[in-house]
């Protein structure tokens, strides 16, 4: 592999720097200035410094002026929104009464993933939506099909669970022993 070529620093007579230094103080911006002549702004300074140039002489580049901070806009993306559970519980609510779903996610802008999240999560708190019939509409309104709350709190879902993972571990305990035990038995017949 070939070695690479360091860039090689300009380097500047004292009587060159002095001149460099005037022409700095006369420039109407530094930062072009420094560009045009190609001298790094760190280098500059430490010339400043170690010739005593005075500071009031160098027309210092000027910073931006401090303003509001301004979002970037995303193209092709939403501002993030927030709802309080309370406002949460109200849109599950109301499109559990809506006639057709995806229309009101439509409305209130919220995606239907975000949606189905929520209803997992709340889902004791909010009645059961009723499922709008699929195919053409029936002449007459008929009454909405009672859904079943088959749900079950949080709190017996955890013990429901946490009870069914103890009994896996007894299993799997019992069949590594049992595993154990045929290794043996195989291992002392040869």
């Amino acid at each position: 592999m070939p070695d690479k070529k360091k860039r090689a620093r300009r380097s500047f007579s004292e009587a060159d720097v002095r001149k460099i230094l005037e022409g700095a103080a006369k420039a109407p911006k530094l930062k072009d200035f420094l560009q045009e002549h190609r001298i790094y702004p760190n280098q500059f300074y430490q010339w400043k410094k170690k010739y005593g140039m005075p500071t009031k002489a160098v027309a210092k580049p000027k910073a931006a002026k401090a303003t509001a901070p301004v979002e970037k806009k995303r193209p092709g993306r939403r501002p993030r929104r927030s709802f309080t559970p309370e406002q949460i519980k109200e849109i599950l609510s109301a499109a559990s009464k809506a006639e057709r779903l995806k229309d009101y996610l439509d409305q209130m802008k919220i995606h239907y993933n975000q949606y189905y999240r929520w209803k997992k999560q709340y889902a004791g708190d909010v009645p059961a939506r009723t499922p709008a019939p699929r195919g053409r509409k029936p002449a007459a309104k008929s009454a909405p099909m009672a859904v079943p709350e088959i749900k079950a709190s949080a709190a017996e879902k955890v013990v429901m669970l946490t009870s069914e993972n103890r009994q896996l571990k007894d299993t799997i305990a019992q069949l590594a022993t049992e595993l154990a035990q045929y290794k043996r038995y195989f291992s002392q017949k040869k």
